[in-house]
């Protein structure tokens, strides 16, 4: 039920006025914005779970066992299996942590050598 328009009718100003029209119909189009974005997102959703039920492809298995871990869901799943392992073929251990950014970073000055830490490069969605 869409409710929205009615109550953007009664919303009041803090001295009791309407609200301004301009204001109504920038709501009313962000709100349809949202409306679409969320049935695009439910649409993928569906498509990916379908996809999960009856594909056996390696990737929908990394998937699915990803999902299994805990606080990880399908979206996060997919687009870390995608990002990851989808069409690349990481043969060592660096080469992922260097995909996810997850590698040192050494400072040299003179005699001074000291690691800062890991850096921020690489892949943020893996991140």
């Amino acid at each position: 039920m869409n409710k929205l328009p009615e109550q953007l009718d009664a919303l009041r100003l803090w001295d009791g006025a309407l609200a301004p029209s301009g204001l109504r119909r920038r709501l009313l189009r962000v709100y349809a914005h949202y409306q679409f974005l969320n049935a695009q997102m439910a649409e993928l959703e569906v498509e990916r779970r379908a996809l999960l039920r009856t594909l056996a492809e390696a990737t929908i298995e990394k998937v699915y066992h990803s999902m299994q871990l805990k606080g990880i869901g399908i979206n996060r799943a997919w687009l870390l299996v995608m990002e990851v392992f989808g069409w690349r073929e990481l043969k060592t251990r660096r080469e992922v942590g260097g995909l996810a950014g997850l590698t040192p970073t050494p400072y040299q000055s003179g005699e001074s050598v000291r690691d800062q830490g890991i850096t921020r490069s690489g892949n943020h969605h893996v991140r």
